[in-house]
């Protein structure tokens, strides 16, 4: 848990949490009280290291099965461990660049802590979304709303790619894209895919049905 989740952990499983009178935004110093399977290898005790505090509350007596293993001047519980349970949480932001060793010390919770093999990729990503497309869609056909934004965009080469020779698929812009989006994507489209690339404009018939 970081910062809120912190709290969330420790009020859910037995500890208190109460409304902080010196609200606490900013860079802070931790100082390493005790060893944990968190800061293995980056933090060892006794050391100080800068942190990054984002905070109105704070936890004020740990569950049962809790252990500081680092604190701050404003923040007596700022990294607490349950090594039985392997549960771990952090006052300070670990996912911001200023707490500098925040990544290795996530990287640590992922890797040795949760297990976790760290071979994701993007490409991995695409391959899995163009696999669940092939298996719902098959050789149907496919319609494709295309703005010319991100999101819109992205689903339109997913389904282009799911096969070489997929159906043709159907775009349309927004009512209100912009004649030069328009032209943009018609020329990279007729360039770069097979598809049969439809792109007709709705704005008369869209603007004629707003009211006022």
């Amino acid at each position: 848990g970081i910062c809120y989740g912190e709290q969330t952990i420790a009020h859910q499983l037995g500890g208190k949490v109460e409304g902080e009178h010196n609200r606490e935004f900013g860079r802070a110093f931790l100082e390493v009280t005790a060893p944990s399977a968190l800061a293995d290898g980056v933090w060892q005790v006794g050391e100080r290291h800068q942190v990054w505090m984002s905070h109105g509350d704070r936890v004020t007596a740990l569950p049962p099965g809790f252990a500081v293993v680092g604190q701050s001047e404003n923040a007596p519980f700022g990294m607490i461990a349950n090594e039985e349970r392997r549960i771990y949480a952090t006052q300070f932001h670990l996912e911001v660049a200023h707490t500098p060793d925040g990544g290795r010390i996530l990287a640590n919770f992922a890797h040795r802590i949760a297990g976790c093999a760290g071979d994701w990729t993007m490409a991995a990503f695409r391959d899995q979304a163009i696999a669940r497309i092939r298996e719902q869609v098959g050789r149907g056909r496919v319609i494709c709303g295309l703005s010319g934004g991100v999101d819109s965009a992205v689903a339109a080469v997913l389904i282009h790619e799911r096969s070489a020779t997929s159906s043709p698929a159907s775009s349309s812009t927004t009512a209100f894209s912009a004649p030069a989006r328009r032209r943009r994507w018609s020329s990279c489209s007729a360039a770069t895919t097979t598809s049969r690339w439809f792109m007709p404009t709705a704005r008369r018939c869209f603007s004629t049905r707003l009211p006022g």
